[in-house]
């Protein structure tokens, strides 16, 4: 289990009637990756992996909703909803769990952010982007299709590329990470992803890029 995550995000009180009018918006992270123990920590499982270090850090857990095929979890940030998802759907069908949700909550494309690997980065960098092709990525493509538009953000995490070229894609991407990969991705690129979520709920797209898009 990757370690104790720094956590930028400050909650505020649970959801209630009350305060439900006073919300400026919802915003859906889905974190994508294969469901059962099989897959945790994989390299492709880091979508999930940056949710299950940011929930556990706020003692937040997640729930299955059977009805949209996934695990929910729902924090405050500056006025506005913040829902987490965990698609079960296995990676290729993300997309009718997070349209689903998208349905319920009737959520604007452009307040979707998807935290994927990215065999095409190395570790330890971040790509945030405001719209875009799947890139040959297959969760992405699924979401794409359901969703109807590629007018969603994504945050791109490297995971690095296999290491020779005879070497299967697929045997790596469903690897572990290395143990030097593992303190990379818990001490800087975790709590890095989050905060850079976090500014893009409340700053925007733009100065998001700006401030994590540089080179490492």
């Amino acid at each position: 289990m990757f370690g104790q995550l720094f956590n930028p995000w400050k909650r505020l009180a649970p959801d209630n009637d009350s305060d439900k009018d006073s919300l400026r918006g919802v915003h859906i992270i889905a974190g994508l990756g294969n469901p059962g123990s099989k897959y945790e920590k994989t390299r492709h499982n880091i979508g999930f992996t940056v949710l299950d270090q940011w929930t556990h850090q706020e003692s937040v857990k997640f729930t299955e909703k059977r009805e949209w095929k996934t695990l929910f979890a729902e924090l405050r940030y500056d006025g506005q909803r913040v829902i987490l998802l965990k698609p079960l759907t296995f990676m290729n069908n993300s997309g009718e769990s997070l349209h689903a949700v998208q349905k319920w909550f009737k959520v604007r494309p452009e307040h979707i952010m998807v935290l994927v690997d990215d065999t095409a980065l190395p570790p330890g960098q971040i790509r945030f982007r405001s719209k875009g092709s799947s890139g040959g990525h297959n969760g992405l493509k699924s979401i794409i299709q359901h969703v109807g538009t590629e007018q969603f953000a994504r945050g791109r995490i490297g995971i690095g590329n296999k290491p020779h070229p005879q070497a299967d894609l697929a045997d790596f991407v469903l690897g572990q990470f290395a143990p030097d990969e593992i303190e990379l991705m818990t001490q800087k690129v975790i709590p890095d992803v989050i905060a850079g979520v976090k500014m893009w709920i409340g700053q925007g797209i733009e100065k998001t890029m700006n401030q994590y898009n540089q080179s490492k």
